[in-house]
C-alpha cells in the first residue's frame, strides 16, 4: 500500500483542489493534519468528523492514522449560493457518512490518501488526498494541498451535480486549517 499517490493534473476537469501557504512548520502542519480528533476544534463546521475506527465502527484506540486502518467521516459539504435575487433561503449543506480506508500515510513526504468507499462500482470512483511540503528554505512556511478527483464513466454528471460544492468544502478546509495554525507577530513555534 505504500505507493505515493500520483498528484492529479491541475488541467483535470473533474477535480476539486485547494492550496493555501500557512505560515508554520512542515511538522506542525502535519502533526495538526493527522490529529483526526481534533478537527471539530478548528474546522468551522462544528459536526465535522473524522475518527479512526475498527471493523464494528468503534473507534480505536490509537488515533494515529496508518495505513489499511478505516476512518469514520462526517463531510458536510456546503450549499452553492442561490442563482436568483430572490428572498428564497439558501439551501442546507449536504451530510455525508461514510468509512473509508486509508491507502496511503508517508511521514516523509507527509502525504495522505483513501479512495472513496461510498462510491458503488467503478463508474463513480473517486480519490481524496492531502498533503503539506515546506516552501522555504528555513522551514517557516507550508504549503497544504488537497484534491478530491472524480474519475470514472460517471465523472461528468457526478461533477456537474458537486464539483463546485467540493471545491469549496477543500477551500474552507484550508482556510480553517491555516487560522489553526498561524500565530501572531513575534510568536515562534517553540
Amino acid at each position: 500500500m505504500n505507493s505515493a499517490p500520483s498528484a492529479p493534473s491541475p488541467e483535470n476537469s473533474y477535480c476539486a483542489r485547494a492550496s493555501v501557504p500557512i505560515s508554520a512548520p512542515v511538522n506542525k502542519v502535519w502533526e495538526t493534519l493527522l490529529d483526526f480528533p481534533s478537527y471539530p476544534e478548528w474546522y468551522r463546521t462544528p459536526s465535522r468528523s473524522q475518527v479512526l475506527v475498527d471493523a464494528d465502527g468503534k473507534p480505536l484506540p490509537s488515533q494515529t492514522p496508518i495505513e489499511g486502518a478505516r476512518i469514520a467521516q462526517e463531510i458536510h459539504l456546503p450549499a452553492l449560493a442561490s442563482s436568483s435575487v430572490s428572498s428564497e433561503p439558501l439551501p442546507k449543506p449536504s451530510i455525508v457518512h461514510s468509512v473509508e480506508v486509508l491507502t496511503h500515510v508517508d511521514f516523509r513526504s507527509h502525504t495522505l490518501a483513501w479512495p472513496s468507499a461510498t462510491r458503488l462500482d467503478r463508474e463513480k470512483a473517486t480519490d481524496f488526498w492531502r498533503g503539506t511540503s515546506r516552501a522555504n528554505s528555513q522551514g517557516e512556511e507550508t504549503v497544504y494541498e488537497t484534491w478530491e478527483v472524480l474519475g470514472g464513466a460517471l465523472a461528468p454528471a457526478v461533477s456537474w451535480l458537486v464539483l463546485a460544492r467540493l471545491k469549496r468544502g477543500l477551500e474552507e478546509t484550508a482556510r480553517a486549517l491555516k487560522a489553526r495554525l498561524e500565530k501572531p507577530a513575534g510568536w515562534t513555534w517553540g
